[in-house]
């Protein structure tokens, strides 16, 4: 069975705990090789699976931005180029000098996250990236993805927030014991059915 993604797709992925998604996630950015069958894409993959993972806590802000950025693919100019929208849009100015062992939890999703928003890429993979983010900040992030993926690029998102993926997604998967049961673009109508048969 083939599971075909095209540009302009921002694809939210449900199901149960243990159901496979974060495996899918990580067989797509080839941190896991499948089995059987093989994925094929185009252009440069970014996956946001633990989105402070490469953080040093001794490091600051600031540090971490570069470290992280350049874990991620990215070139120092590139980094450079994009720094101050990084530090504007996770909203940490004022602690971009402060080692990140003082972050909160929140903290380093926001910083993380800022970073991954502002890679050069063609397909972007979340996995629970903004589970614990504040609402504000979740609205922002989606309000700039669904600009940014919303014709030329691909967005995989997976979340328990289904709020969050209602608001964000233009078509849904559900898994369940690893394997896709529904693939739909009515994805409000998903999201009811998969609320009301758990």
């Amino acid at each position: 069975e083939n599971l075909l993604i095209n540009n302009g797709t921002i694809l939210g992925m449900i199901g149960p705990n243990g159901a496979g998604k974060s495996t899918f996630c990580k067989l797509l950015s080839r941190v896991t090789l499948p089995t059987t069958g093989q994925i094929i894409y185009e252009g440069k993959v970014i996956s946001l699976l633990e989105v402070n993972a490469g953080f040093h806590e001794q490091l600051t802000g600031l540090e971490n931005i570069y470290l992280r950025g350049s874990i991620l693919g990215m070139k120092k100019r590139e980094i450079d180029n994009q720094l101050e929208n990084i530090i504007q849009f996770s909203e940490l100015s004022d602690y971009i000098m402060t080692p990140v062992k003082r972050y909160s939890t929140g903290m380093c999703v926001k910083l993380g996250f800022a970073i991954g928003l502002h890679l050069n890429n063609d397909i972007l993979i979340c996995d629970e990236s903004l589970a614990v983010s504040d609402e504000k900040f979740k609205n922002k992030c989606i309000k700039y993805l669904k600009e940014r993926y919303d014709r030329s690029k691909i967005l995989i998102f997976v979340s328990h927030d289904l709020e969050l993926l209602s608001k964000l997604c233009n078509r849904i998967i559900v898994f369940d014991h690893g394997k896709i049961i529904k693939d739909s673009m009515k994805v409000q109508e998903e999201i009811y059915n998969y609320q009301n048969n758990k």
